[in-house]
C-alpha cells in the first residue's frame, strides 16, 4: 500500500535507478515522476540521491512543477483530486497548504497503489466544461523537464499567460465520481473539481 512510510523507502532506489538511464550518455534533465513519493522523501533528497549517480543533471519533480504551474496561472485557491489512500491524501494536501495554497475541496479515489491507479478510466479524471485552468502534476513535470533541458515547451495559450497546461489544451472527458474524505486542514471537504485544478475566481 502506498502510504507515506512505504513511499519514503523509495529513496534508497533512486541513485541505482538513475545509473540505469542510458549509462555513459549525457542527459539534459532527469524527472522523478512520483508526486506522493517526492513529498514523502523530500524534493531536495530526491535531487541529492539522483545527483549521487548523475551529478550536474537538472532534476525535476512533479510537486514542484505543479506548484510552479499553479503560481504561473496566478492560482491561490485550489481543489484537489488525488488517487491515494486517506493517509497519503492528507500528506499531499498538507504540502499544498504549506506552500501557501488555500484548499477549497479535497477528494480521492482511495486507491492502494499503482496497479489500481493505472486502471482508472481517463474519462473519470477531468472535464473540459469546468471553465478553469487545469494543472496535473505529471503534465507540469513534463513541461518543466523540457524547459530544464532547454526545449521550448510553450502551448497555443502561452500568449495569454498560460504555463503550458490550460483550457487551450482540451480534455473532452467526463467528470470524476470521486469519494469525499476527511482531512485536518480546516478546508471544506466535498466533491473536488479535479487533481491540481485551479479554482481561481470561484469565490
Amino acid at each position: 500500500m502506498a502510504t507515506p512510510e512505504t513511499l519514503a523507502t523509495l529513496a534508497g532506489d533512486l541513485a541505482g535507478a538513475a545509473r540505469l538511464l542510458v549509462p555513459g550518455q549525457p542527459l539534459d534533465s532527469i524527472s522523478y515522476s512520483c508526486t506522493s513519493g517526492t513529498i514523502a522523501i523530500g524534493e531536495e533528497v530526491v535531487a541529492s540521491e539522483i545527483h549521487n549517480a548523475r551529478p550536474g543533471v537538472p532534476v525535476v519533480a512533479p510537486i514542484g512543477a505543479a506548484f510552479d504551474g499553479l503560481r504561473g496561472l496566478g492560482c491561490e485557491r485550489i481543489s484537489l483530486l488525488v488517487p491515494y489512500v486517506l493517509e497519503t491524501t492528507e500528506m499531499v494536501a498538507a504540502q499544498f497548504d504549506a506552500a501557501g495554497f488555500t484548499l477549497d475541496r479535497i477528494a480521492t479515489f482511495d486507491l492502494e497503489g499503482d496497479p489500481d491507479m493505472n486502471r482508472v478510466d481517463p474519462r473519470r479524471i477531468v472535464e473540459a466544461a469546468l471553465g478553469r485552468p487545469v494543472v496535473t502534476s505529471n503534465h507540469a513535470l513534463a513541461l518543466q523537464a523540457a524547459r530544464a533541458a532547454g526545449v521550448d515547451a510553450s502551448c497555443a495559450g502561452a500568449e495569454a499567460g498560460c504555463f503550458g497546461i490550460c483550457s487551450h489544451c482540451p480534455w473532452p472527458l467526463s467528470p470524476p465520481d470521486e469519494r469525499e474524505v476527511d482531512h485536518d486542514l480546516g478546508s471544506r471537504v466535498g466533491e473536488a473539481v479535479h487533481w491540481d485544478a485551479c479554482a481561481r475566481g470561484a469565490r
